[in-house]
């Protein structure tokens, strides 16, 4: 089975230092990352082979005002242009202060850079607090360049419960359009704990809106479903040119890795061989077609 989207980290460097990110298992010195004039040319060669419906792409966090954050964001522009030219939809994520900072430079610009967004989402950590107005504006002037959905990314942890009694989630469900519920730490969680926390959200009444989403991943660890179909129709390339089946667990998934750009057709060919596709909580996964 083809993938469907690519999920790109194109940078390890992030201003932030988040419990939860998968990414950091990932970080080495010692590994050279592949340079963003290189990513660049990864959507015209995307196209040429008709490969995939999407590009998912993640934008870390810089500290407003620092020189990395025009740098990130500048990138990001030229990223969705390129985008832009061969049609290819793009998902965007970031956090809250750096989507901020990403619509003011494109009002500055008076540029709709947006125009080929499918789908803005933005991380909320539930170790912060948020003032849900500005929040509400910073949506509405998203919406306002037409990205079809804008989404928070909730991240499940000890606190959650806390979340469900502050109203909080009924906050998020207000503003966004749909709230995806992910793990904090994929692999290293006591299962009768979070299996509790799940439980609790699902009987919520807030979860008679349908604006809620919980992960595939996490219902297939509990054993609420029998298969994560995530790793059918989604490839995770991270800053060192790896690609692999899965972004939590990048490694004991990974398919090949890319010296050059243009080595990527030959290592997307390799993802239709169902042996290569296989999730280490799953026997091997190959005919859901469905998903």
């Amino acid at each position: 089975m083809k993938p469907k989207i690519i999920s790109l980290h194109y940078t390890a460097e992030c201003g932030h230092n988040c419990p939860h990110c998968y990414l950091k298992k990932q970080i080495s010195s010692d590994k050279k990352e592949i340079s963003k004039e290189e990513w660049l040319k990864l959507p015209e060669i995307l196209s040429m082979e008709d490969y995939i419906e999407k590009i998912a792409i993640a934008v870390n966090y810089y500290p407003i005002g620092s020189l990395a954050i025009d740098k990130e964001v500048n990138f990001l522009f030229k990223f969705l242009k390129e985008c832009i030219m061969i049609n290819i939809p793009v998902d965007i994520t970031t956090d809250p202060l750096m989507a901020k900072y990403i619509i003011s430079k494109i009002n500055f610009y008076n540029d709709n850079i947006l125009e080929i967004v499918d789908v803005f989402s933005i991380s909320i950590d539930n170790n912060r607090k948020f003032d849900f107005e500005n929040l509400k504006i910073l949506i509405n002037e998203i919406k306002d360049y037409n990205v079809n959905s804008i989404n928070a990314n909730f991240l499940i942890t000890k606190e959650s419960k806390n979340w469900i009694k502050e109203g909080i989630l009924e906050n998020l469900s207000s503003v966004f359009d749909t709230v995806h519920i992910i793990f904090e730490k994929p692999f290293n969680y006591k299962r009768d704990e979070y299996y509790n926390i799940i439980e609790e959200l699902i009987s919520h009444n807030i979860f008679e809106n349908n604006s809620f989403i919980i992960d595939p991943c996490i219902l297939f660890r509990l054993g609420l479903v029998d298969f994560c179909h995530n790793t059918n129709y989604i490839i995770d390339i991270n800053p060192y040119g790896s690609i692999s089946g899965c972004a939590y667990d990048h490694f004991d998934q990974e398919i090949g890795k890319i010296k050059n750009i243009f080595d990527i057709i030959e290592i997307l060919e390799k993802t239709e061989e169902k042996k290569i596709r296989r999730c280490k909580y799953l026997e091997f996964i190959d005919s859901h077609e469905k998903y």
